[in-house]
Order: C-alpha cells, then structure tokens, then sequence
C-alpha cells in the first residue's frame, strides 16, 4: 500500500542526485509524497501492520557491530527512569513552547537558541544529557517504551532530520531549524569557552583517537582530554567511568548509536563525581570527524536527502531508511487518527 502511495518517487529521486537544482526537485517530489500518503489515512492502519511486520523480521536478524557497539547491560536501569526523573536536569519548564512526535517532546528552537543554552550548562556546570533524535531514533522508540521514557524524561531532545521536520509540520506547529548535532556539536565547539574539556567515547578502535588529533587541530582553545572506542563491556565501561572521574571533563561526546548511548548516559547522568558533565549523544559523528564516513555536500543535505548519501558509504544501513521512512509515516499518520502524538500524562514532562 505504501508502495502505491509513494509511486515512482524512489526513481525521480535517484534520477534528481543529477544536479543541485534537481536535488531541491526532489525535496519537493518527496513532501509531495507524503502529503499523499496523508491524504489516505483510511489505509494507515493497514500500512502501519504491514510494514511493522518486514520490520520486525528485519529487526530479529543478528545486529552488526558496525551499527552499535556492544554492552552487556543495555537495557539495565531504563525501566526505573520515572524514580529517578526529579533528579534530572529540568527540561519542561524551560521549553515552553514545544511539539510532540509519537510520544516525544521537542522543543520549537532556532540553533543559535540551542547552542546559548548548552553554552550557558557548561558555564554553570549543570548536569545535563543531550540526544538528537531522528526518525529511526523515534522508530526504536516507538516499539522500546523504556527508551523513549528515557528521551523523555532524562535527556534534552533536540530534532534531527526532514521526518521529524515533517511531522511537526503537518500539526502545524513547524520546527525553526534542523537542530542535527553534526551541525550543532562543532557550532557549540567552536563557541566554547577558552579551556572548555572534551572527551571522546565510541566509535571502532582507532576512530575516536583519529577524532581527537582533528578535532583539537580544528579546536585549539578546547583541552581534550583523551578518548576511547565504544565497544564495552561491563568491565570496560567501569574502566572508561573512572578515567571519566579522573578527568573530570565538561562535555563528553558520546558515539554509539541509539539506544544504547542514551543507555550508558542514562546510567553515569547523576553521578556526583561526574556533576556538571554535558553529555553528548552524537551517534556516528566520530565517523565524520576520524575520516571513515564523508559529510554529504550542502547541496545533498538542502534537499534532506543525506540518509541516501550515508546508504551509499554504508549499504547495511540501507535497511534502516528504506523500511523506516515508511514506517515513520504510518506511524504518524495511526498517531493523528488516535488523537495526536502526545506522551502519556505521567510523561509529558519531567
């Protein structure tokens, strides 16, 4: 059913990469698609159970190392996030203004609105977790209640990505910029205070340190202070916490991929050794910075075609894009019939 609603947009895409001019072409052959989709909602409900079933196969199979490192404990401590929220950093009451998609709220902010206030965290050393959910981010979400419990109650929540962008839209309460940390973390960076410390977590063996040389070399008024890959066990991850509170640095950028980032975050967030750390959920931003994953030209992310350009460099993530925009959709689409996106009442603020 998808497949009829979208028709021929996979090939007018591909045929539009041509040009720059054909690429913002496809921009709008893409929302055009969509808006098709949600001028069907009696099929909703028939997509939506369609698409979880490929989806959930495709889910079962064995995860690839390369797609998230590996922890013994991934799962432990979500469930207990409500008995922990008060002592997290206030989020609700500084984001007035906000939009719910599929049980997760995100604040309506203008980058530079995003970029003062962590700067003003650092500054007044308050404890804080920070993830930039996209539509796969919201896709695990939807079928982990504990991790999207997670997103929103222990983390601030910044949009990533034309879905979401989308989603806000058709509620009618736009998002003022992509708020996508590879754009964000370098701004934040590079506005920084003189001596501000960085530490690197994540990413294969090599890639993390190959980050670090670059990113001091771009960043040179920042101290970093030393890095490590993601891929921990127990053991590794009790030896990676106390190097942590060692260092004690003010941002720790954090690159494993979802859930299991906002995991390790959620389980060292109200360390006392660690008070006043920014944790920064990047997902595969090391892979840009190391040297193993290409930016896509402004051009390509302009028409909000990036996801391609990454399937390109990284064809098993091909998956993830090609069964989960659609079932983004669908879920967006059950949400609004169902009476719209919001949290339960329990949830909808910290």
């Amino acid at each position: 059913m998808i497949t009829e609603l979208i028709g021929d947009l996979p090939a007018r895409v591909h045929g539009h990469m041509a040009s720059n001019v054909a690429a913002e072409q496809g921009l709008d052959d893409a929302e055009e698609a969509l808006d098709r989709i949600g001028e069907t909602p009696g099929h909703v409900g028939e997509a939506l159970g369609y698409i979880d079933d490929i989806g959930m196969r495709a889910e079962d199979s064995p995860v690839r190392a390369e797609d998230a490192p590996i922890h013994a404990e991934a799962h432990a401590r979500a469930e207990d996030a409500p008995a922990r929220a008060a002592g997290a950093p206030e989020r609700a009451a500084e984001d007035p203004e906000h939009v719910d998609i599929l049980q997760v709220r995100f604040p309506r902010l203008t980058s530079d609105d995003v970029v003062r206030r962590l700067l003003q965290r650092i500054e007044e050393r308050r404890t804080t977790g920070v993830c930039f959910p996209d539509m796969s981010t919201l896709n695990i979400a939807a079928i982990q209640p504990a991790f999207r419990r997670l997103l929103q109650r222990r983390m601030l929540v910044f949009n990533d990505g034309a879905g979401v962008a989308w989603a806000a839209r058709r509620q009618g309460r736009p998002l003022p910029d992509n708020l996508n940390g590879t754009d964000l973390v370098p701004r934040l960076l590079a506005a920084a205070r003189a001596g501000t410390s960085v530490y690197l977590l994540g990413a294969k063996p090599g890639v993390a340190a190959r980050a670090l040389e670059r990113l001091a070399e771009r960043h040179p008024h920042l101290r970093f202070v030393g890095s490590h890959h993601g891929y921990l066990d127990a053991a590794a991850e009790a030896e990676v916490v106390a190097t942590l509170r060692r260092l004690r640095p003010q941002i720790v950028m954090v690159a494993m991929g979802n859930p299991l980032q906002v995991e390790l975050i959620d389980r060292h967030l109200d360390d006392p050794a660690l008070e006043g750390t920014l944790w920064l959920a990047v997902g595969g931003q090391l892979d840009y910075h190391g040297g193993t994953l290409r930016r896509a030209p402004p051009w390509v992310r302009r028409a909000r075609l990036e996801w391609l350009y990454i399937s390109m460099q990284q064809p098993y993530k091909a998956r993830r894009y090609l069964l989960g925009i659609p079932r983004f959709v669908a879920r967006c689409l059950w949400a609004e019939r169902r009476g719209g996106h919001a949290a339960p009442g329990d949830e909808a603020a910290r």
